[in-house]
């Protein structure tokens, strides 16, 4: 599954551990697309006449509330090789395997451990 979402504002939170994160905008997720995290690829460089290379960049993404910090339903997604110099303002994104459902965590750090966990999933996943 591809589709392109507006990146917009977020919490701040994921900031805060450690693992930036790219929020994207709720009505530009598929509806058919479940609550989860997933490895996938994002370009967050169109591909135009000037830029036919614009490279597919690994990363998780979550789709689903965020229970430890108590806040909703967000999507976000962290790139495991580089963040964008400047924040874009549409992400193009390609699901490439789902890694596992959302769960609640007791603590911030069992939630980083499974955060960590994820990347180095989906760092196998896509060769990243």
């Amino acid at each position: 599954m591809r589709f392109l979402a507006h990146v917009i504002s977020g919490s701040g939170v994921a900031r805060q551990q450690n693992v930036p994160t790219l929020n994207l905008a709720l009505n530009d997720v598929p509806e058919s697309l479940e609550q989860g995290i997933y490895a996938c690829r994002v370009r967050f460089e169109q591909e135009s006449p000037s830029k036919p290379d614009a490279r597919w960049a690994g990363a998780v993404m979550h789709h689903g509330p965020r229970f430890v910090h108590r806040l909703p339903v967000s999507c976000e997604v962290h790139l495991i090789e580089r963040m964008p110099p400047e924040t874009p303002a549409v992400l193009n994104v390609e699901i490439v395997q789902r890694l596992r459902n959302v769960q609640d965590f007791n603590t911030p750090q069992e939630l980083q451990d499974a955060i960590e966990a994820d990347i180095a999933a989906a760092r196998a996943i896509l060769g990243a």
